[in-house]
Formats: C-alpha cells, sequence, structure tokens
C-alpha cells in the first residue's frame, strides 16, 4: 500500500487530518469519514462530523445522531 503524502491526499479532499492508529479523518463535498494512508476510505458510510479513533473506535455524528463506530465502519455498542 502506497501511502499517500497530505499534498496528496489535499488534491483528493478539502480538508486531511493527521494520521493516528493508521487512520485519519477527512472531508469532502461538507461529509467526513476516515482512510487510510494510500487514501482508500476504511468505509462506506459518510457522517456530518467524526474524530479520531481512540481507544479503538470513534465519534459520528449523522442526521443529528451521535455514535461510536469501529475502524471498518461497523457501528460500536
Amino acid at each position: 500500500m502506497k501511502r499517500l503524502s497530505r499534498k496528496e491526499l489535499l488534491k483528493k479532499y478539502d480538508f486531511v487530518s493527521s494520521f493516528l492508529k493508521g487512520l485519519a479523518w477527512v472531508g469532502k463535498d461538507g461529509k467526513q469519514f476516515h482512510v487510510h494512508p494510500d487514501g482508500t476510505p476504511a468505509y462506506k458510510e459518510r457522517y456530518d462530523s467524526v474524530g479520531p479513533f481512540l481507544g479503538g473506535i470513534a465519534w459520528v455524528k449523522k442526521d443529528g445522531e451521535e455514535f461510536h463506530i469501529y475502524p471498518n465502519g461497523t457501528i460500536a455498542d
């Protein structure tokens, strides 16, 4: 897997965070999600807001609902 530079990622996305635990969160067209170092999305869903993965889960918000997901996009119980 080729790791893209921040400059390369910013050509694809409107916003790119720092990588933490192998994933960064990005913004594109008003939605946010997480990507791998090669720029591929970690999962299919798009959210209104996302946070970093800490302790194996990340906070996300969609349509006014807040919950946590695992790195593969599965909702955490």
